[in-house]
């Protein structure tokens, strides 16, 4: 290990190069570094080549001389190093050429070199300042392994200069590159601090040494700002601060220095010129040097300029700040902040005496996005903007060179004072947000406080740029100086001048003095009246007088103070213009005129301009609404519906706040400057009004509000407040029920808030437009409700006329009524008829009359009621033309049809239901639905209950039939009953056009499926029937029962309820023909009849083979055999039993053969072959597919219910006749048709069979 540590060492001090034995490191013995010793190099083989490469090693340029020849040195090393170096030229170092390496001593053979180049050993920039820099074929600086290093150069290039002992170095951060690196490495006690460059080592180094020797001078020039080095001269003394330069100080101290050399310490140039004067020394260098702030007055980047030459100071500080500050005098340092700059600049690095930035350390750097600018206190500037003077407004900053609005968040009072202070108005008197408009987006990021600014903190350095993406609310500042001028008299610009002050409001004083034309002209306009017309003065005793004066620094500023002296004199104006405020809409003529008024655009006239007001600010709709007597504002949620050109005059509006002064003409407005966009608009609650929709009812219907030129409805429930408010703004009364309606019309609908206790709609301040359309109406009745009817079974449209309310039917007298067409046809329409009409009268006796008249040209009938003056006995009759037909779309059940329109399952109830089949004379309604396809608009329909016919009740055609489709009504006269095969089988019903499966209750003794027996023809429910086909089906699922309890009509014993138990699926009646399974065949009769068989193919081969001779041989037998007559022959069967009983039971299945009651319960053995053939015994009623039933039959006997009175728009209740068994006359011609022809093999061969005597009955037991 000691011999590896050598050997590193060995290899490592070895790699050094020097020229010895001058002054000029670049002359000299050519000697080595070698095994810790120091050698020569031996002479022999040596080229020029080998010079070349000395030279280019040691950075000394090309060979200038070379001397191998002996040379008496006394300097001498013991050991040579190496003989014959053979070097090509494109080595680096002497020791990378091939050489014979020896260990002997030759003291007389060495060489010596000269190369091109001298050394210069200098500091940067500065004579006994800097960082070292090293010249020869380029420029080079130091770099040290450590401070023990840094020590070592600093003594050394402090001697070579004659700069005195080394004192401290600059903060080595300020270096910025471009000149080469190399390193230091003593090995020796080498003089010079050239001798110890390692070469070999160059650029490994990082940090570049820099040196401050004792004879290094701090100068400065000062006087002319606008040439840093030109003025008198300073030099920064013993005693820490800065002296001034006298002529005997200069002479004394600086005998050495020239005023060039100060210019070139100064980096102000090569050359300069001095003067004295008055004992002070004056220095004026060749170059020009300026500092400027490049982004605006007292802010932005440090510009540097040499001459032409301008060089950015990338990076500042707060030390930087400060020097660049207080010498553009631009007060204190506040801050720096980025402001990239592209290239390169300077680094600076300023010492705590340092007055000047030309005078601080500087270094080459790269700027970039990171690059910053500084900002001073007098760059700060504020004013307030958009406000009536310049004592009030929108507070803006002037920051980094434009304005900006700044954050209402965390600014305080405190900040408030500062700002009118600074702006010469006093203190604050009201500050915050909204006062004033926002201006407009210059697309400038605002300020917003980063914390709560401090008294002794400036106000620039607690903002900085908000990068919030949120709504902003922007500070808005009245200072106390402020004031608004108002008149009382004859008119808003005419009367006695009022002044308000931070809210004390005082009379103006009339004193000649301050009272002239100019004052008063100012009065009117800053009260926007106008020009001036006249001015006066008039006595007035007041306890605050204020006065104007005029400010003579700007001669335009009139301010407000005291007034000296309280003569009594007040001031009087006449004004040329005048001031109205309005709302204005685009509705004109309408027959809401009274209501319209009270709502629109805000419009203000004043000195002959008329326009509107921003509404960001607008803050008087109270005001506004009180004076044109409209009630108070109401708030929506939405912008303007009605959209109109308004012109803009005015930012904003502002009152005096003294609560005496409550006219919206006293105000004064600030005049438009196109930073809004949007106009005032305000809605009052007197605008408001009510009405119930219905094509029918007086005092009910859909409820609507009017607002804002329309009538829009209210949307789902509404409170009862709500409700009463409605029902008294129409001369209703109160409420007395509220239901939901689908909407008839597709419309943005409302939601309504009103005061407790509220019977107006001009008490609802709130109303809120909803997003989408009302699902759901509000159907407001009122207890004034009515209703025009026509109460006949036969006609709603022609009779007896009467008034509906809720606790009586009035009817209407005969005289009240005119005799125009007009009263006819609108009665008509209301009934739901048509036609022109007609009225008769008819003399009636009634206890109590209706007590209105109806005689005007209007087309609603209701618009045309009026108190009656007297009442004549003869009740009105109409006769109206269009009466509708009221059907079911098929018998007794399905979709409810109005002539060819469908009706609105939405609102149906089972009293509507019932109605329907009670006008058809279809029995009790039993169920009604809503089907899923509504098809086109459907009719809706709202009934009071006390209806006769359906066409009595209030209906509509909405847009939608909201909730649902067309509805379906099932009468009980349209049930029918079947079971699956004839007699017995699962029982279904008939209902809403389908067959459904059902549930018989066995729970009453059996009497419903005795009723279902005997209905279906087949006697009573026999029990022990017993089916052996398919298992009993589940009753899981069914909602159908038939249960009759005390009823007897079958149709009335449908419920809707589920099988439970006692309620069984299959029903079997004593007419039920139970099918057995055909028996299996024993194995032997199977094995005898195969058997059978083959024996008899085989006798017909053989009688085939043997055919002519058995011919033969029944020939000869027939000539002896006597003849015998048929009646001595048993007749033999047409057919086979089998086959007999299979014809049999499919003429059953077909319906032409009824089976005897004595063979009711038996049946061949062989009765299932009708499931073989697959035909089903079964009932006519049962015969069809229970997945597609027929249409169903009815009993002629069960024809629903008689009815002594006949219906015009009913049906005459026949039922479903029209698909029943076929005429009597009809079935007597096909018979007389069928006898007529031959009888069928299948008819013959029945007619065998039933007189067939041995035909055998199977056994009844199981």
């Amino acid at each position: 290990m000691l011999f590896l540590l050598l050997y590193l060492h060995s290899a490592l001090a070895q790699n050094r190069l020097m020229l010895f034995g001058t002054d000029n490191p670049c002359s000299g013995r050519v000697d080595i570094h070698d095994g810790g010793q120091w050698k020569h190099v031996g002479n022999k083989g040596w080229t020029d080549t080998n010079s070349q490469v000395v030279c280019k090693s040691l950075r000394c340029g090309e060979v200038h001389n070379t001397i191998t020849e002996y040379i008496d040195d006394r300097n001498l090393h013991e050991s040579t190093w190496a003989q014959n170096l053979r070097c090509s030229g494109k080595e680096e170092n002497l020791w990378t050429c091939g050489h014979d390496k020896t260990s002997q001593a030759l003291p007389k053979q060495h060489v010596y070199v000269t190369c091109s180049k001298r050394p210069k050993l200098s500091l940067d920039k500065q004579r006994c300042a800097g960082f070292v820099k090293l010249t020869t074929d380029r420029d080079y600086t130091l770099c040290a392994a450590d401070e023990s290093a840094k020590q070592q150069i600093g003594e050394k290039v402090c001697k070579e200069l004659n700069c005195g002992e080394p004192t401290s170095s600059p903060n080595p951060l300020v270096w910025g590159g471009g000149l080469d690196k190399t390193k230091y490495n003593c090995v020796g006690d080498e003089k010079s601090l050239w001798r110890c460059i390692d070469w070999s080592s160059s650029g490994t180094c990082v940090e570049p040494v820099s040196v401050t020797c004792t004879h290094h001078f701090h100068f400065r020039l000062r006087g002319d700002k606008s040439h840093l080095c030109s003025g008198d001269l300073q030099v920064f003394g013993s005693g820490e601060k800065w002296e001034p330069v006298t002529s005997e100080s200069f002479t004394k101290n600086f005998t050495n220095w020239s005023p060039k050399d100060i210019c070139d310490q100064m980096d102000c140039g090569g050359d300069g010129s001095h003067k004295i004067n008055g004992g002070k020394v004056s220095l004026s260098c060749s170059d020009n040097v300026t500092m400027a702030l490049e982004g605006g007055t007292c802010h932005g980047t440090i510009y540097l300029q040499r001459n032409t030459e301008k060089t950015a100071v990338c990076y500042a500080d707060e030390k930087i700040g400060q020097i660049a500050c207080k010498e553009m005098e631009c007060g204190g340092f506040i801050k720096t902040y980025q402001r990239p700059i592209s290239g390169y600049g300077w680094k600076l690095s300023c010492k705590d005496h340092a007055q000047s930035l030309w005078h601080c350390q500087r270094s080459q750097a790269s700027c970039g996005q990171q690059s910053q600018a500084i900002m001073c206190s007098d760059s700060y500037k504020v004013r307030l903007r958009d406000g009536l003077d310049e004592c009030s407004g929108r507070v803006e900053v002037q920051y980094q060179g434009s304005w900006r609005k700044v954050q209402k968040t965390r600014w305080d009072k405190g900040l408030s004072d500062r700002v009118c202070k600074d702006l010469g108005c006093g203190e604050s008197h009201k500050d915050g947000s909204g006062i004033f408009i926002d201006g407009t987006d210059d697309n400038k990021p605002h300020l917003q406080l980063t914390e709560k600014c401090a008294k002794n903190v400036h106000i620039l350095k607690c903002l900085t740029e908000s990068t919030s993406q949120q709504k902003k609310e922007f500070i808005d500042v009245i200072c106390q100086g402020h004031h608004l001028f108002f008149v009382r008299g004859n008119s808003h610009c005419s009367g006695t001048v009022e002044v308000e002050q931070a809210g004390v409001v005082s009379l103006l004083s009339g004193e000649p003095e301050s009272w002239d034309d100019a004052a008063a002209k100012h009065v009117c306009e800053r009260m926007h009246c106008g020009g001036l017309i006249s001015h006066s003065s008039k006595n007035q005793t007041t306890d605050r007088l204020m006065q104007l004066s005029l400010n003579d620094t700007s001669g335009r500023r009139y301010t407000l103070q005291q007034a000296s002296a309280n003569s009594g004199m007040v001031a009087t104006v006449n004004c040329a213009g005048n001031v109205s405020v309005m709302l204005k809409n685009n509705r004109k003529g309408s027959k809401e005129a009274t209501k319209d008024r009270c709502w629109g655009y805000v419009e203000v006239c004043r000195g002959g301009k008329c326009g509107g007001v921003c509404r960001d600010v607008w803050k008087h709709s109270e005001k506004l609404c009180s004076k044109l007597g409209c009630g108070r504002p109401v708030n929506t949620n939405q912008d303007p519906r009605q959209s109109m050109e308004m012109n803009l005059v005015f930012n904003s509006i502002h009152c005096p706040d003294s609560d005496s002064v409550s006219d919206l003409g006293t105000c004064t407005g600030v005049s438009y400057n196109h930073s809004c966009t949007k106009a005032a608009y305000v809605t009052c609650s007197g605008s408001l009004m009510a009405k119930l929709d219905d094509p029918r009812d007086k005092c009910a219907g859909n409820a609507k509000v009017y607002l804002e030129g329309q009538w829009l409805p209210l949307c789902g429930s509404v409170e009862k407040d709500i409700q009463n408010s409605v029902c008294n703004d129409v001369g209703c009364g109160v409420a007395s029920s509220l239901t939901m309606a689908t909407p008839d019309e597709s419309s943005q609908g409302l939601t309504v808030t009103c005061e407790k206790g509220s019977m107006s709609m001009e008490s609802c301040t709130t109303i809120q437009y909803n997003t989408a359309q009302c699902s759901k109406v509000a159907k407001v009745k009122c207890s004034s409700w009515r209703r025009l009817v026509v109460f006949s079974r036969k006609s709603y449209c022609d009779g007896p006329v009467s008034v509906k309310t809720d606790s009586n039917l009035f009817p209407v007298p005969s005289h009240t009524w005119g005799e125009n067409s007009t009263e006819a046809k609108s009665l008509c329409s209301n009934l739901g008829c048509s036609g022109p009409g007609t009225f008769s009268k008819n003399d009636t006796r009634f206890n109590q009359w209706w007590n209105k008249t109806y005689s005007c040209q209007s087309q609603n009938i209701w618009d045309c009621e009026r108190e009656a003056q007297e009442i004549h006995q003869q009740q009105l009759y109409v006769h109206c033309e269009g009466q509708k037909q009221v059907t079911l779309s098929d018998e007794c059940y399905g979709e409810v049809m109005i002539d060819s329109e469908k009706v609105c399952s939405n609102g149906w109830t089972d009293k509507m239901s019932e109605m329907v089949c009670d006008n058809l004379r279809c029995g009790a309604q039993y169920s009604y639905k809503s089907n899923s396809s509504s098809g086109d608009k459907l009719r809706q329909f709202d009934c009071t209950g006390e209806e006769a016919r359906l066409m009595q009740c209030s209906s509509w055609t909405p847009k939608v039939c909201s909730g649902g489709g067309a509805v379906s009504v099932m009468c009980r006269n349209a049930f029918n009953f079947s079971l699956t095969h004839h007699c017995g089988g699962q029982f279904r019903v008939f209902q809403h056009g389908e067959w459904q499966a059902a549930c018989v209750n066995l729970n009453d003794g059996r009497k419903t499926a005795n009723l279902l027996c005997q209905k279906l023809k087949c006697g009573n429910y026999n029990s022990s029937k017993e089916h052996h086909g398919k298992p009993e089906s589940q009753k899981t699922g069914i909602q159908t029962v038939l249960s009759c309890q005390d009823k007897t009509e079958l149709e009335r014993c449908v419920q809707r309820l589920s099988c439970g138990s006692g309620y069984e699926r299959e029903i079997y009646c004593d007419g039920f023909v139970d099918i057995f399974p055909p028996p299996e065949l024993p194995i032997n009769l199977i094995v005898g009849v195969t058997v059978g068989l083959l024996l008899l193919v085989i006798i017909i081969v053989l009688v085939l083979w043997q055919r002519k001779r058995i011919t033969k041989l029944l020939r000869g037998l027939s000539r002896t055999t006597t003849t015998v007559t048929s009646e001595d022959i048993e007749q033999p069967e047409i057919v086979s039993l089998k086959d007999g009983i299979e014809m049999r039971l499919q003429n059953q299945a077909n319906g032409r053969e009824k089976v005897p009651d004595s063979q009711s319960q038996v049946s061949s053995e062989y009765d299932d072959v009708a499931e073989d053939s697959q035909m089903e015994v079964a009932s006519p009623v049962t015969s069809q597919d229970e997945d597609a039933p027929p249409l169903p039959e009815r009993d002629m006997e069960q024809d629903g219910e008689s009815d002594d009175d006949d219906d015009d728009d009913g049906d005459d209740g026949e039922g479903y006749d029209d698909v029943a068994e076929p005429e009597p006359a009809i079935e007597e011609e096909e018979e007389e048709e069928r006898r007529a022809l031959p009888p069928s093999p299948l008819q013959e061969t029945r007619a065998l069979l039933e007189e067939e005597e041995d035909y055998i009955e199977p056994d009844n037991d199981p």
